[in-house]
């Protein structure tokens, strides 16, 4: 936690650590210290909280006494830690000492305006990772600074893990057994999976296509835009959609239909009988026959075929007629729910419009009595939606009983034989007839036999044969909170087989945090998302379906929220589909990847480090805190890549698009690489980021690591820190000679004209940070604005080390060759 929200290149004055081994709870506090005050009153003043319980202070390196640390006079320059000190008495005071023996701090630059002025982000507080790092990518060098680079291109894409990535075939509806339901994240186009096998019925001339499509189990999902391939679904003729509810069952679909594959009916062969599936509720015949008689002349005369069909419960002796229906009681109203809306429609070339009932529900209640013709479909008197007495003519005007879906079975009682007359007169286009016969539960036998004889004649023909059989069972299956669609659309003169390429643009919703409360929204934030998948979703028995399931206890909210603003002001987004096996972690980094950041639970709870520009400085390390021989500096090679190429999704088409950064300096490029950017849809965000990782290419080759001591337990991944040292060029370092008034002599000469900042440290170790106003012409002595209260060299003290960052920024710094007691600036 940033005290004062002021932004700072310089040190902070205190660094609070509530927790004794983590940074979490970390406050840095850059409040100018007032002249005579008190640590204890500073700390009140500047609204640190402070644990229960003993805590260890250090001033300058040096630890104060636990009785007497409120009392410190607190001065300019003064470096304060306040810890939470370990319980457990001498055991604790062990396990400290053992940290600070192993603490490794290892930083690496945050932007190449920090490289110049000394200023780095440090990657690690205790024992990390490096910050910047090389990653081989097809024989190109990727340097990438605190955060993970994007997934390499790779040259093949299983099917099946092709996740967000449409644009190889567009994406194709599949049953996909097994395998993880369908996430979405933010907005973005999504190829459902199927939900069921898709299957025909003939009613009369036209074939139709039922189909049930799966989208996950999101409750707060959002579709629009239901194409079919590129053509919108609205486009087709006689296209029925129905969405789930809460539920998840569909009604317009039967979700388990068994089929019988076809068979030619001979008259030779007499009665062919068929098995159908258990638990049958509904039985569908479909017959077929190519009838005509071909005159002399060559036109087509009509010709007649009959069959019989007859059903009956496996186990029963007695046959039931299944014929033709020669009288039918079915119900002419039903109460339907909906509003009277607006349909638009053209008129010898005019818009116009006119008013059509929508209906958005029916009672399976068929008495008359149910309902009020008008009244309010859900109490509320303002509501447009009603109940409708609406008439069965509207959907079945030719009383084929053929409403799943949209209405009640409409059929009161039939009347039939087992005789099917079948009449034709076209030798292209087969008579067609569907019988349909609703059963109790149960197991059925299915008879077929043709009464009339064969015909074998050149001119004329009398064929016969069953398409499908089928056998409707009851779906039993538990769908509650599943996101299903079911779609009915004529498939003749429409489609050529089932639809394998329907998709949608698919819209979801998270918490947000609005600043007084939390709201569920639609949003592309990748905080928001990322704190949604690390919360997770359980159903209702209890299982996790998808996420950490982390309570809110073990996530750092307000990291978080902080984050979600600075995404918000970046303009970083996160929108993709997640189809495909993922570990909890994967699934965070790609998310927190598209906020420059990565997960972390350096705090104990899971949060995450991003890449804000001009964070405050959290520590200083130079010399007198680095532990010797152990800094160094490395570069990486030449196969560092020249060119970054970077693909994401365009929205525009669906399709993967990429944007290139060539890396600065270079004129032609010879050593691209490729990367795959998860979750990002914006074309302006690709650019920005392919920007950053070519300008990683050229001011992140220097890698910069050493080994300090309780330091380093001051530090997080991702802080900004302030380095000083001999074998870098950033500051200059030396002792002084003597001192008189407000001017110091020095061993070396220094930059002229100058000012900045010096630290000096008494070989006491007390150390002040002071401001330098002028520097003489012999560049030996500089005039310093205020006197430290330090006892200097020249005062009958021992010789001072002294280090000092100039404004005058290098490449062309003088560096001071590195002696004993060498200081460190604070920039």
């Amino acid at each position: 936690m940033e005290n004062n929200h002021v932004t700072h290149n310089a040190a902070p004055n205190l660094v609070s650590l509530p927790h004794p081994l983590t940074g979490d709870g970390r406050e840095v506090c850059h409040l100018p210290f007032e002249p005579g005050e008190t640590l204890g009153r500073y700390v009140v003043r500047a609204g640190v909280r402070l644990s229960r319980g003993k805590v260890a202070v250090t001033v300058n390196g040096r630890e104060l006494p636990a009785d007497l640390w409120r009392g410190y006079r607190v001065i300019d320059g003064d470096y304060i830690v306040v810890r939470q000190a370990v319980a457990g008495g001498g055991g604790g005071g062990k396990i400290l000492r053992s940290i600070a023996m192993i603490a490794l701090a290892i930083t690496a630059p945050y932007i190449a305006g920090y490289a110049l002025t000394g200023t780095w982000a440090a990657a690690t507080g205790i024992a990390g990772s490096l910050a910047t790092a090389g990653v081989l990518i097809g024989g190109s060098m990727l340097i990438n600074a605190l955060l993970p680079p994007p997934r390499p291109k790779t040259s093949t894409v299983a099917s099946n893990q092709q996740g967000t990535l449409y644009a190889l075939n567009g994406g194709r509806n599949s049953v996909r057994a097994y395998e993880p339901m369908p996430l979405v994240i933010g907005r973005h186009k999504m190829v459902p999976d199927l939900a069921s096998q898709p299957y025909t019925e003939q009613w009369g001339d036209n074939s139709y296509l039922y189909q049930a499509f799966h989208f996950g189990v999101q409750p707060d999902l959002l579709i629009d835009n239901i194409r079919i391939g590129e053509t919108a679904a609205g486009s087709f003729s006689e296209v029925q959609i129905e969405r789930a509810g809460p539920d998840g069952r569909l009604s317009l679909i039967a979700g388990n239909v068994d089929t019988v594959a076809g068979f030619d009916l001979r008259s030779a062969d007499g009665w062919q009988t068929r098995t159908l599936s258990r638990d049958t509720v509904e039985i569908q015949i479909e017959l077929a026959a190519r009838l005509y008689f071909m005159h002399d002349d060559g036109s087509m005369g009509q010709r007649q075929a009959n069959v019989e069909v007859e059903y009956r419960a496996v186990g029963s002796a007695a046959w039931l007629p299944a014929g033709e229906v020669w009288s039918t009681d079915m119900h002419d109203y039903y109460w339907s729910k909906g509003y009277w809306g607006k349909e638009r429609y053209y008129s010898r070339g005019e818009e116009r419009y006119r008013k059509v009932w929508i209906q958005s529900g029916f009672d399976s209640n068929l008495s008359s009595t149910a309902h009020r013709d008008g009244e309010s479909a859900d109490g509320n008197f303002w509501s447009k939606v009603i109940w409708r007495w609406r008439p069965y003519s509207d959907i079945d005007p030719d009383r084929q009983n053929n409403v799943r879906g949209l209405a009640p079975d409409r059929v009161i009682r039939t009347y039939q034989t087992s005789l099917v007359p079948m009449y034709g007169a076209n030798a292209s286009n087969p008579a067609r007839k569907t019988l349909r016969i609703v059963v109790a539960k149960g197991q059925y036998e299915v008879r077929l036999r043709k009464t009339t004889g064969d015909i074998t004649a050149d001119r004329e023909s009398n064929v016969v044969a069953v398409s499908q059989l089928r056998s409707y069972q009851e779906d039993a299956g538990d769908y509650a909170g599943h996101n299903r669609l079911a779609m009915k659309v004529r498939a003749t003169a429409q489609l050529n087989g089932a639809i394998d390429q329907l998709n949608v643009t698919a819209s979801a919703a998270c918490p947000v945090w609005t600043g007084s409360e939390w709201e569920t929204q639609a949003t592309s934030n990748p905080a928001w998302w990322f704190l949604w998948f690390a919360r997770g979703r359980h159903d209702a028995g209890g299982r996790r379906l998808y996420g950490a399931a982390l309570p809110d206890s073990r996530i750092d909210l307000e990291a978080i929220k902080a984050w979600a603003a600075w995404c918000d002001h970046k303009k970083l987004t996160c929108n993709l589909v997640l189809n495909q096996q993922k570990s909890i972690a994967e699934v965070l980094g790609i998310i927190a990847r598209c906020g420059r950041a990565s997960p972390t639970w350096q705090t104990g709870r899971l949060g995450v480090v991003w890449d804000v520009d001009n964070a405050p400085v959290s520590c200083v390390f130079a010399p007198f805190n680095i532990r010797s021989g152990s800094f160094r500096v490395e570069y990486t090679g030449d196969q560092t890549a020249d060119e970054v190429i970077v693909q994401f999704m365009n929205p525009e088409t669906w399709q993967t698009d990429e944007v290139r950064a060539v890396v600065p300096g270079v004129t032609m490029p010879s050593n691209p690489v490729t990367l795959q950017l998860e979750g990002c849809t914006d074309v302006g965000m690709a650019g920005r980021e392919a920007n950053l990782l070519a300008a990683s290419q050229l001011y992140h080759r220097r890698r910069m690591s050493w080994e300090t001591d309780v330091e380093g337990l001051v530090v997080n991944r991702g802080d900004v820190v302030q380095l000083s040292h001999d074998m870098t060029a950033w500051s200059l370092s030396g002792r002084l000679q003597g001192s008189s008034g407000m001017m110091v002599r020095l061993d070396q000469p220094i930059p002229s004209p100058a000012s900045g900042w010096m630290l000096l440290r008494h070989p006491n170790g007390d150390m002040a940070t002071v401001r330098v106003s002028a520097v003489s012409e012999d560049c030996m002595t500089a005039t310093l604005a205020t006197m430290p209260g330090h006892c200097l060299a020249g005062r009958g003290c021992r010789p001072c080390a002294a280090g000092l960052d100039v404004d005058v920024r290098p490449a062309g710094h003088a560096r001071t060759p590195r002696q004993d007691r060498v200081g460190r600036t604070a920039g």
